[in-house]
Formats: C-alpha cells, structure tokens, sequence
C-alpha cells in the first residue's frame, strides 16, 4: 500500500524537435509534486493536487516563443502527456487514501 508521503515525480522524456527560442530538446527536467498537506479523501484535496500536477507540467515541459506554432503544439503535447504520467500516480493515492471503500466486483459473462 503506498504511504501518503509519497512524493509524484513527473519526468519528461519526450524529444521534442525544439527551435533555439524554447529549452533544448535533450533537457529532462523533472518536478516534484509535494502532497502530504493535502487530504486525499477529499474532493478538495484532489483538486488541490490536480492543479500542483499541472503547474508541475507546465514548468518541466517549458515554454515555447510566441510565433514558434510547432514549438507551441510540442509544449502542449509535452505538458498533455506528462500531467497523464502524474495524474495515473496520484489515481493511486486517492484510491489508497479511500481505502475502506469497498471495491465492486461483477462477473465479466
């Protein structure tokens, strides 16, 4: 059973093909995402958490300059896919949070 402790680390691994305005392509940057404040139990403490794992997103996948369109879908697709790594994470935590609910099982016939 995972601790409430745990800490969510959102790693980027994509290569994005980036111009010379945004981050270089070979950086990872990865991001901490702090939740032992919250109460996941609550809807206000998983939204909380949900607004930390996309600000996370934001900041490891970067920016791209305001003209660079490519650059710009790139960081979109980036900040999409790694909030998805996390949020499959912090699903985890909130189900373990949860824990005395109990789970329904249906024969799958």
């Amino acid at each position: 059973m995972m601790k409430k402790h745990l800490i969510l680390a959102a790693l980027v691994t994509i290569q994005l093909g980036v111009p010379a305005y945004a981050e270089p392509a070979s950086t990872q940057r990865t991001a901490f995402i702090h939740h032992s404040d919250l109460d996941l139990a609550t809807k206000s403490g998983q939204d909380r958490l949900k607004h930390r794992i996309w600000r996370a997103a934001a900041d490891v996948c970067g920016t791209a300059h305001e003209f660079d369109l490519e650059g710009k879908n790139e960081v979109r697709k980036c900040r999409r896919e790694t909030a998805q790594v996390a949020s499959a994470q912090a699903d985890e935590l909130v189900a373990a949070a949860r824990g005395s609910q109990p789970i329904l099982l249906t024969a799958a016939q």
